[in-house]
Protein backbone atom coordinates (compact mmCIF):
# COMPACT_ATOMS: atom_id res chain seq x y z
CA UNK A 1 0.00 0.00 0.00
CA UNK A 2 1.58 3.24 -0.92
CA UNK A 3 1.97 6.01 1.79
CA UNK A 4 -0.79 8.46 0.24
CA UNK A 5 -3.16 5.21 -0.17
CA UNK A 6 -3.27 4.94 4.05
CA UNK A 7 -5.82 8.07 5.26
CA UNK A 8 -8.58 6.77 3.04
CA UNK A 9 -8.16 3.45 3.36
CA UNK A 10 -8.09 4.19 7.41
CA UNK A 11 -10.99 6.47 7.12
CA UNK A 12 -12.95 4.03 5.08
CA UNK A 13 -12.35 0.85 7.80
CA UNK A 14 -13.59 3.71 10.30
CA UNK A 15 -16.16 4.12 8.45
CA UNK A 16 -16.63 1.11 8.33
CA UNK A 17 -16.47 -0.32 12.10
CA UNK A 18 -19.23 2.93 12.84
CA UNK A 19 -21.54 1.26 10.38
CA UNK A 20 -21.07 -1.86 12.07
CA UNK A 21 -21.69 -1.02 15.69
CA UNK A 22 -25.46 -0.57 14.31
CA UNK A 23 -26.24 -4.22 12.85
CA UNK A 24 -29.80 -5.31 11.28
CA UNK A 25 -32.47 -6.27 13.72
CA UNK A 26 -32.37 -9.52 14.02
CA UNK A 27 -35.28 -11.80 13.14
CA UNK A 28 -35.11 -13.57 16.31
CA UNK A 29 -35.48 -10.72 18.50
CA UNK A 30 -38.59 -9.55 20.00
CA UNK A 31 -38.83 -5.44 19.28
CA UNK A 32 -41.09 -2.66 20.88
CA UNK A 33 -43.96 -1.16 18.14
CA UNK A 34 -43.60 2.06 18.29
CA UNK A 35 -45.48 3.35 21.34
CA UNK A 36 -46.72 6.75 22.36
CA UNK A 37 -46.31 7.24 26.27
CA UNK A 38 -46.87 10.78 27.97
CA UNK A 39 -47.09 12.27 24.61
CA UNK A 40 -43.82 11.09 23.18
CA UNK A 41 -43.80 8.50 20.50
CA UNK A 42 -41.11 6.19 20.90
CA UNK A 43 -39.91 3.66 18.04
CA UNK A 44 -36.87 1.57 18.07
CA UNK A 45 -34.87 1.65 14.60
CA UNK A 46 -31.66 -0.56 15.11
CA UNK A 47 -29.51 -2.76 17.60
CA UNK A 48 -26.20 -1.46 18.85
CA UNK A 49 -23.61 -4.26 19.29
CA UNK A 50 -20.09 -3.89 21.22
CA UNK A 51 -17.23 -4.93 18.03
CA UNK A 52 -19.25 -4.82 14.85
CA UNK A 53 -22.33 -7.87 13.84
CA UNK A 54 -20.34 -10.58 15.98
CA UNK A 55 -20.39 -8.92 19.30
CA UNK A 56 -22.65 -8.71 22.05
CA UNK A 57 -25.34 -6.15 22.28
CA UNK A 58 -25.42 -2.55 23.27
CA UNK A 59 -28.23 -0.81 22.88
CA UNK A 60 -30.64 0.27 20.60
CA UNK A 61 -31.01 2.74 18.65
CA UNK A 62 -34.35 4.64 17.98
CA UNK A 63 -36.07 7.72 17.10
CA UNK A 64 -38.83 10.09 19.45
CA UNK A 65 -40.74 12.56 18.64
CA UNK A 66 -42.70 15.02 21.01
CA UNK A 67 -46.76 14.95 20.34
CA UNK A 68 -47.80 17.40 22.81
CA UNK A 69 -47.95 21.62 22.90
CA UNK A 70 -45.41 22.58 24.90
CA UNK A 71 -41.39 21.95 25.31
CA UNK A 72 -40.03 19.25 27.11
CA UNK A 73 -37.49 20.37 29.69
CA UNK A 74 -35.73 16.62 29.51
CA UNK A 75 -37.01 13.41 28.72
CA UNK A 76 -35.94 9.73 29.47
CA UNK A 77 -36.79 6.66 27.65
CA UNK A 78 -35.72 3.35 29.50
CA UNK A 79 -35.80 0.00 27.95
CA UNK A 80 -36.37 -3.28 29.56
CA UNK A 81 -33.92 -6.24 28.09
CA UNK A 82 -35.54 -9.97 28.92
CA UNK A 83 -34.26 -13.65 28.30
CA UNK A 84 -36.47 -16.18 27.02
CA UNK A 85 -37.96 -16.66 30.60
CA UNK A 86 -38.95 -13.08 30.79
CA UNK A 87 -35.84 -12.66 33.29
CA UNK A 88 -34.66 -8.59 33.63
CA UNK A 89 -31.34 -8.74 32.23
CA UNK A 90 -29.92 -4.92 31.69
CA UNK A 91 -31.75 -2.07 31.35
CA UNK A 92 -31.06 0.77 28.07
CA UNK A 93 -31.30 4.24 28.69
CA UNK A 94 -31.19 7.45 26.56
CA UNK A 95 -32.01 11.45 27.54
CA UNK A 96 -32.37 14.48 25.98
CA UNK A 97 -32.74 18.16 26.91
CA UNK A 98 -35.73 20.87 25.30
CA UNK A 99 -37.35 18.57 23.02
CA UNK A 100 -39.74 21.32 21.63
CA UNK A 101 -42.99 19.83 19.89
CA UNK A 102 -43.06 17.78 16.97
CA UNK A 103 -39.20 17.90 16.38
CA UNK A 104 -37.76 14.27 16.20
CA UNK A 105 -35.26 12.81 18.57
CA UNK A 106 -32.45 10.16 17.10
CA UNK A 107 -31.17 8.62 20.13
CA UNK A 108 -28.67 5.57 20.83
CA UNK A 109 -30.15 4.00 24.19
CA UNK A 110 -26.93 2.41 25.57
CA UNK A 111 -27.27 -1.07 28.39
CA UNK A 112 -24.49 -0.31 31.14
CA UNK A 113 -22.92 -3.66 29.83
CA UNK A 114 -22.32 -5.96 27.30
CA UNK A 115 -24.97 -8.28 26.90
CA UNK A 116 -24.32 -12.00 25.40
CA UNK A 117 -26.71 -14.05 27.29
CA UNK A 118 -29.68 -14.97 24.63
CA UNK A 119 -31.75 -11.98 24.27
CA UNK A 120 -35.16 -12.54 23.58
CA UNK A 121 -37.67 -9.30 24.26
CA UNK A 122 -36.82 -5.52 24.29
CA UNK A 123 -39.83 -3.52 25.89
CA UNK A 124 -40.08 0.05 26.68
CA UNK A 125 -40.24 0.28 30.19
CA UNK A 126 -40.88 4.36 31.31
CA UNK A 127 -40.88 7.41 29.11
CA UNK A 128 -39.82 10.37 31.70
CA UNK A 129 -40.40 13.77 31.15
CA UNK A 130 -40.68 17.05 33.21
CA UNK A 131 -44.28 16.93 32.41
CA UNK A 132 -45.12 13.08 33.41
CA UNK A 133 -43.16 13.47 36.58
CA UNK A 134 -44.99 16.62 37.97
CA UNK A 135 -48.40 15.14 36.61
CA UNK A 136 -47.81 12.22 38.89
CA UNK A 137 -46.87 13.89 42.41
CA UNK A 138 -49.69 12.18 44.34
CA UNK A 139 -49.63 11.43 47.97
CA UNK A 140 -52.37 8.76 46.64
CA UNK A 141 -52.16 7.98 42.81
CA UNK A 142 -54.15 5.45 41.04
CA UNK A 143 -51.78 2.42 40.37
CA UNK A 144 -51.96 0.16 43.76
CA UNK A 145 -48.42 -1.67 43.51
CA UNK A 146 -49.76 -3.90 46.73
CA UNK A 147 -53.16 -5.00 43.83
CA UNK A 148 -50.44 -6.98 42.06
CA UNK A 149 -50.52 -9.86 44.39
CA UNK A 150 -54.37 -10.39 43.79
CA UNK A 151 -53.64 -11.03 39.62
CA UNK A 152 -53.11 -14.53 38.53
CA UNK A 153 -51.69 -15.43 35.81
CA UNK A 154 -53.72 -17.80 33.22
CA UNK A 155 -57.11 -16.24 34.53
CA UNK A 156 -56.50 -12.50 35.17
CA UNK A 157 -57.52 -10.25 31.52
CA UNK A 158 -56.08 -7.16 30.73
CA UNK A 159 -59.20 -5.51 31.65
CA UNK A 160 -59.62 -6.90 35.03
CA UNK A 161 -55.88 -6.21 36.02
CA UNK A 162 -56.77 -2.32 35.20
CA UNK A 163 -59.60 -2.39 37.38
CA UNK A 164 -57.67 -4.48 40.08
CA UNK A 165 -54.41 -2.18 39.60
CA UNK A 166 -56.51 1.05 39.72
CA UNK A 167 -55.11 2.29 36.40
CA UNK A 168 -54.50 2.00 32.89
CA UNK A 169 -50.94 1.48 31.94
CA UNK A 170 -48.20 4.19 31.22
CA UNK A 171 -47.44 2.06 28.55
CA UNK A 172 -48.78 -0.75 26.30
CA UNK A 173 -45.86 -2.83 23.95
CA UNK A 174 -47.17 -5.23 21.32
CA UNK A 175 -45.03 -8.44 20.46
CA UNK A 176 -44.89 -9.86 17.04
CA UNK A 177 -46.85 -13.18 18.78
CA UNK A 178 -49.90 -10.55 20.01
CA UNK A 179 -48.63 -10.50 23.36
CA UNK A 180 -48.99 -7.52 25.11
CA UNK A 181 -46.44 -6.33 27.88
CA UNK A 182 -48.34 -3.74 30.39
CA UNK A 183 -46.07 -1.03 32.47
CA UNK A 184 -47.71 0.29 34.93
CA UNK A 185 -45.69 3.11 36.83
CA UNK A 186 -46.87 5.63 39.83
CA UNK A 187 -44.31 8.25 40.71
CA UNK A 188 -45.58 10.38 44.33
CA UNK A 189 -43.72 12.65 46.90
CA UNK A 190 -43.71 11.74 50.68
CA UNK A 191 -41.42 13.68 53.69
CA UNK A 192 -40.15 16.31 50.20
CA UNK A 193 -38.68 12.89 48.92
CA UNK A 194 -39.63 11.62 45.64
CA UNK A 195 -40.97 7.65 45.50
CA UNK A 196 -41.65 5.55 41.91
CA UNK A 197 -42.76 2.26 41.49
CA UNK A 198 -43.71 0.15 38.38
CA UNK A 199 -44.79 -3.31 37.19
CA UNK A 200 -44.52 -4.63 34.35
CA UNK A 201 -46.84 -7.31 33.37
CA UNK A 202 -47.07 -10.01 30.52
CA UNK A 203 -50.53 -10.72 28.57
CA UNK A 204 -50.89 -13.15 25.79
CA UNK A 205 -52.07 -12.66 22.53
CA UNK A 206 -55.82 -13.29 24.44
CA UNK A 207 -55.43 -10.25 26.85
CA UNK A 208 -54.90 -12.73 29.37
CA UNK A 209 -52.23 -12.81 32.04
CA UNK A 210 -48.81 -14.77 31.61
CA UNK A 211 -46.76 -13.90 34.59
CA UNK A 212 -45.48 -10.64 36.24
CA UNK A 213 -42.31 -9.21 34.70
CA UNK A 214 -40.87 -6.78 37.19
CA UNK A 215 -41.52 -4.85 39.88
CA UNK A 216 -39.22 -1.88 40.86
CA UNK A 217 -39.36 0.36 43.80
CA UNK A 218 -36.63 3.37 44.23
CA UNK A 219 -36.92 6.58 47.00
CA UNK A 220 -38.85 4.26 49.12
Amino acid sequence: MLLRDRPSALASGLAAALLSACATVPSNLDLPAPTVVHDVRVEVTGVLRHGGIGGGVAGFRGVATNLGEETLSFCTVTFELLDPTGAKIGNAMATTQHLAPGVLWKFDAYNAGTIRTTLDRVTIADVQTDKSLFAGMSTNGGFDPSALRELKPGETTLAQAIDTLGAEPMAKNYGADGSITAVWSRTSMKSGKFQSKQATVLFDSNERMVRILSETSTGS
